[in-house]
């Protein structure tokens, strides 16, 4: 199958790496139908012993345009539901694209940025989202050199709306402490959710919040320019600080935000 004569919309392409990578969160003995109920614009994903997932808001026509270009395949439809499942071919194209990123440690980055791209991180975290593309566009610039405080700042800021919107998604109201504690908030959504995943997740998800307590400050370093070190900024420190803001984010809204 010539992958490269499959041509596709990038929102479609990210849709289809969220619809794989959701498929492969169960063991391949455990997969079921995947489907969506007619008039809704829901996927469900289920598995015998784990909870569904479900990707959201999906545009009119692009499931269809999947099936059209042989990356999913309707295996039946009844009057309500529409029934799919992911053919060879389709694990396929997403090892192409997967391969097409880059060296796997250039990929790894890539990809976790894709992820804030994912409309629905846009839509969730629209201003964690604005924030962290600032960041992103000073740190690829020309004079970069000269915005390295300024992408602390932003990175920092990003931190705090997100913490501030996971917080209200997951707790079900707004926080009343200052944006500032968004340790607080984090800590907070990390107890209410460790009660219902795996036992063998709850070691790594109690990490990303001492893995959130470390950025904070190296973000706040990065912030006042390293002033209280002395020592002068240089891009490695900028992309670090870029790359594990969104880092961090992507993983927590994967565990917690769903």
């Amino acid at each position: 199958m010539n992958f490269e004569q499959i041509k596709l919309e990038e929102e479609q392409k990210e849709l289809f790496i969220r619809i794989v990578e959701a498929r492969r969160k169960a063991p391949r003995d455990q997969w079921e139908f995947m489907y969506i109920i007619k008039g809704y614009p829901d996927l469900t994903i289920p598995a015998k012993s784990q909870k569904e997932i479900r990707i959201k808001d999906i545009i009119d026509g692009d499931l269809e345009e999947l099936v059209i270009k042989g990356l999913l395949r309707l295996k039946n439809e009844t009057t309500h539901e529409m029934h799919f499942i992911i053919p060879k071919e389709g694990f396929l194209y997403y090892e192409w694209l997967m391969q097409r990123q880059g060296e796997p440690v250039e990929r790894i980055e890539k990809h976790t940025f894709l992820y804030i791209e994912a409309s629905h991180f846009r839509n969730r975290y629209s201003e964690t989202y604005k924030r962290l593309k600032e960041a992103e566009e000073m740190l690829w610039s020309s004079d970069s050199s000269k915005e390295f405080t300024t992408i602390g700042h932003k990175c920092r800021e990003a931190m705090q709306e997100f913490a501030d919107r996971l917080y209200s998604d997951v707790i079900g109201e707004k926080s009343d402490e200052l944006k500032s504690r968004d340790k607080n908030r984090i800590k907070a959504v990390i107890e209410v959710k460790k009660e219902n995943i795996s036992s063998t997740v709850v070691p790594f998800l109690e990490a990303l919040y001492l893995y959130w307590d470390a950025l904070s400050d190296l973000v706040q370093r990065q912030e006042h320019g390293a002033q209280k070190e002395g020592e002068p900024l240089i891009w490695e420190d900028s992309r670090r600080v870029v790359f594990q803001t969104v880092n961090v984010m992507a993983e927590l809204d994967r565990i917690v935000g769903k």
